[in-house]
């Protein structure tokens, strides 16, 4: 039942702006699980990182981002590079106005490093990938 709740969270988020403005202001999974109850979607964090996992690791590269990430790095349509929270690199500076998750001195907790929207950072807690935004990192 539970595993059904976080996929009906996310098809309501589609649905509901005012949802998605609540959950804009998500730093970590905790604070995602009680935000979800509160509005009639109860699961445990477990719960939430295990169909996470199970959704990142259904979804297929196409054969442009296998090329890309064989080469060295996945970009984005603008350029940037994407990213996983535990990838490290040269250019690293602390995120001070906000609290991301992921080790220090890499990206996560990175200045340069977040997210698109909302549902890109649902997938962050499992693995999902963020945008660098540091124009060294930058497609040339």
């Amino acid at each position: 039942m539970s595993k059904e709740n976080v996929a009906k969270l996310k098809d309501e988020l589609q649905k509901r702006p005012e949802l998605q403005q609540k959950l804009k202001e998500v730093k970590d999974v905790e604070t995602l699980v009680v935000l979800a109850k509160a509005e009639g979607f109860d699961f445990t964090k477990e719960e939430f990182m295990k169909f996470e996992k199970e959704v990142m690791q259904s979804k297929k590269l196409s054969d442009d981002e296998l090329d890309k990430v064989s080469g060295g790095g996945l970009y984005t349509s603008y350029d940037y590079l994407k990213t996983t929270v535990g990838y490290g690199c040269k250019y690293w500076e602390a995120a001070s106005t906000r609290a991301w998750i992921g080790v220090r001195g890499t990206c996560g907790s990175c200045r340069y490093w977040g997210v698109d929207n909302y549902l890109d950072a649902l997938f962050i807690f499992a693995g999902g990938l963020g945008i660098c935004s540091n124009q060294n990192n930058i497609k040339k």
